[in-house]
């Protein structure tokens, strides 16, 4: 159940990550949000391999550590939660990085996301 975006501290960025596994694929993404809400950045990751779960969350997290240090926030939370972007990766079947200049279908998630 999604409970909605949860604000990190002033002066903290959130990093989300989700992953999906279907069909003989893995798709994970990272969506990095300041405390406002606006998004920093982030990417997902299309692998035409099924992966255990646990699995696919690391490399997501380990993604997720990877933006954190692009962006340069010293101080981030991190969570496992639904950002759409695993989805994503999966519909495409690609790899795709974005800054503040997202997708339109990470940007409606994040629209709706905020007004629950």
């Amino acid at each position: 159940m999604n409970m909605g975006w949860q604000t990190p501290l002033a002066g903290f960025i959130k990093v989300n990550v989700d992953v999906t596994v279907s069909n003989g694929c893995s798709g994970f993404g990272v969506v990095v949000r300041d405390n406002d809400g606006f998004v920093l950045g982030g990417c997902y990751k299309f692998r035409n391999e099924a992966m255990d779960v646990s699995w696919a969350e690391l490399k997501a997290f380990t993604a997720g550590l990877k933006l954190d240090e692009k962006i340069k926030y010293d101080s981030a939370y991190f969570g496992i939660g639904q950002c759409n972007a695993s989805q994503q990766a999966i519909m495409k079947k690609c790899d795709l990085y974005f800054d503040m200049d997202y997708p339109e279908e990470i940007h409606n998630f994040i629209i709706n996301d905020a007004i629950k």
